[in-house]
Formats: structure tokens, C-alpha cells, sequence
């Protein structure tokens, strides 16, 4: 199966908890074609797709000076409003006592029903495409990832091209299988803004990610 990179309009707000909206994607949407390779893999505990904290990457773990993980969540009552069959959180926080990076996990019951929610909620539900925000999606092809679907996306104010050297706001979205992967990025910077956090150092997480998620399903 081709893995499919889905560029469309990308929002994400971090909270504890799953905050679930009905934004419909924006408009501009595009389907690259990054690989020729399927991870429909073994069937795994939901919490081994989590990233252990070892793995983030150092630079990026001293550029956000972050320090403990928060106890993941399981969110019961996010489940009920979808046909994810489970769901984990994972967050570290900040000197600041923010969390500046989390990972979601979905389980579906079928690689299908994963992709129908990759596909009905591509930004995930994280970020809202409001008030001027735009999102661009990057060009991946670069990070061979495993995912069979995937999108890595930089959201903001004044962005207009998938050249974006950094950016305050970052999200990727991709679908392993019959598990559906989110990750967060914005550390907040200022009364109303946020850190700019260069591309290649959210790539290494994205990489970090993704092949910890294709290791444990296909080790």
C-alpha cells in the first residue's frame, strides 16, 4: 500500500484531554505518495506505541528544557463519542510546568476504521483552522516513514508555503495499521505567543516516532 501524505487545513490546541470538534478540513488538499510499504504488523499493546522519554531527541529536549512525564491518560469519555476502541496520552512537561510536546494514540478495530477517522479528522483534534490561522503541510519524503498514511503539518498565522524553516506550532497525524498517531508540539513563549522550533528538530521527533511505532509492530 502507498503511504499517502494528506496536506490539508491543520489546527491543534494541547490539552489533558482530547477536545473532540467537527472542523472540516481547509482547503488546498493534496495526496503525495512517500512509500511502497504497508505496517499493517502484529497487534500491540496501545501503550508500547507510546514514545518512551529516552527516545525523544536530546536537542529537542534541552531546546524545550523539559523535565518530568505526566501519567498518561486514558480517556474514557473521549471513546464514547468515537469507534476508537482505546485511547492514550502521553505529555511531558516544561520548567514552566506546561506541556510543551504530547503523543496520542487511537486503536481502531480495523485498519479501516483507522483510516476513516485519519481521513474524516486529518488535523486530528487538536487544532482549529480559525481567525486567519493557516496550516501548510511539509514535504516528507525525506523521512521514509512507515505510516500508511501520514501528514506533518506547521500551523500559524502567516505561513503560504511547505518551505517553512520553523514554526511555533507543529502537528503530525499518521495511521499505522489499525492505530492512529498524534503528536503535539508548541511551547508557549511570552503573555500570547509561542517558541519557533525549527523543522529539522521536529522531523527527528517525527523519526523517533515512527520508528519506534514500526519497531514494536513489526520487530
Amino acid at each position: 500500500m502507498s503511504m499517502k501524505v494528506l496536506a490539508q487545513g491543520f489546527g491543534v490546541a494541547l490539552s489533558a484531554m482530547l477536545a473532540i470538534s467537527g472542523c472540516a478540513p481547509g482547503s488546498g488538499e493534496k495526496i503525495v505518495s512517500v512509500a511502497e510499504h504497508s505496517t499493517l504488523g502484529k497487534d500491540v499493546p496501545i501503550d508500547a506505541l507510546l514514545v518512551a522519554s529516552e527516545i525523544l531527541p536530546r536537542s529537542l529536549v534541552e531546546k524545550l528544557s523539559l523535565g518530568a512525564q505526566n501519567p498518561d491518560t486514558t480517556d474514557i469519555e473521549t471513546l464514547s463519542s468515537m469507534d476508537a476502541e482505546e485511547y492514550r496520552l502521553r505529555s511531558w512537561l516544561d520548567g514552566d510546568g506546561t506541556r510543551p510536546i504530547a503523543q496520542i494514540v487511537l486503536s481502531f478495530s480495523s485498519p479501516a476504521q483507522a483510516e476513516a477517522d485519519y481521513q474524516r479528522m486529518p488535523n486530528g483534534r487538536n487544532f482549529h483552522i480559525v481567525d486567519g490561522l493557516h496550516s501548510i503541510s511539509m514535504d516528507i519524503r525525506e523521512l521514509g516513514l512507515k505510516a500508511d498514511s501520514a501528514n506533518v503539518f506547521c500551523v500559524g498565522f502567516e505561513i503560504s508555503n511547505s518551505n517553512v524553516n520553523d514554526c511555533a506550532q507543529w502537528g503530525f497525524r499518521a495511521r499505522y495499521g489499525r492505530y492512529v498517531v498524534d503528536v503535539i508540539l508548541r511551547k508557549g513563549a511570552g503573555l500570547d505567543g509561542y517558541m519557533r522550533i525549527g523543522k529539522d528538530l521536529f522531523f527527528e521527533l517525527v523519526a523517533a516516532v515512527d520508528q519506534n511505532v514500526n519497531r514494536k509492530m513489526n520487530g
